[in-house]
């Protein structure tokens, strides 16, 4: 039994004295034996590549949150082609978030429709971020995802919107929250989506699952939100890594 963390950010601040080195050293020791380190701003780009780059077992992808939108530019574009390698698995995270709008919906809008035009190019996997902007993604992607495939990152929503994702024929992918005690939404929507769409992330060092929320997430703690899928859909932890696992080489390679 192994499990694949799709979604962590090992460029990001942890705890001190916590390195990338301890990070996958201890998701080894729990079976979470492939990481894919994700970019969200045009610095996180290369560091990203970077930190794959020393280890065999962790992966990256390129892109630039709907966040920072404004700062997508033909040079990024450039940066990102030029750093395409085998450890580069998708273009992400990208989409939309009205939730802060730290960049104008317009902006937003453009930038996602263009790394959408990128990951077609690159040959690439999408790795789609929406918070408040359902409508728009889903009529952006529905357009625009034409000859390769994306994953619905951390998804919170509702069944019904779920639905209309899975149609496109995208994967979904579950954090801890599922684990938390109101998420009764997306706990239905665990249960709801099939088999061969699910995968797990822990989009660390964000929303650590219960009982460590509250803390900096690591990898680590793949396994728990795992356990948590397994309850809410009635099935082994063992089944619960096997097709998440097989479904992130589907869609990733890896």
């Amino acid at each position: 039994m192994f499990f694949v963390d799709t979604h962590a950010h090992l460029d990001f601040e942890y705890d001190a004295g916590i390195t990338p080195e301890k990070i996958i050293k201890e998701a080894k020791e729990k079976l979470v034996t492939k990481i894919i380190t994700i970019s969200s701003d045009v610095d996180s780009i290369k560091k990203s590549f970077d930190i794959a780059s020393r280890f065999t077992n962790v992966y990256h992808s390129m892109g630039v949150h709907p966040h920072d939108s404004k700062d997508y530019s033909q040079i990024v574009e450039n940066d990102i082609t030029s750093l395409k390698g085998p450890k580069c698995v998708g273009i992400g995270e990208i989409g939309l978030d009205y939730y802060y709008e730290h960049s104008p919906k317009d902006v937003q809008k453009k930038a996602f429709v263009k790394q959408i035009e990128l990951g077609s190019r690159l040959r690439l996997p999408l790795v789609i971020h929406v918070r408040d902007a359902d409508k728009d993604a889903y009529d952006i992607l529905k357009t625009e995802l034409k000859d390769n495939n994306a994953v619905l990152h951390c998804y919170s929503g509702t069944k019904e919107q779920l639905k209309k994702y899975l149609d496109l024929g995208m994967f979904v992918s579950f954090t801890g929250i599922i684990t938390f005690p109101k998420a009764d939404a997306v706990k239905e929507s665990a249960a709801y989506a099939p088999q061969d769409r699910i995968m797990l992330e822990t989009d660390s060092p964000f929303l650590a699952p219960v009982p460590f929320r509250g803390q900096k997430n690591y990898p680590k703690h793949i396994p728990t939100i795992a356990q948590k899928l397994a309850d809410i859909r009635n099935e082994k932890i063992e089944k619960v890594a096997e097709y998440t696992s097989k479904n992130a080489h589907v869609l990733f390679g890896i």
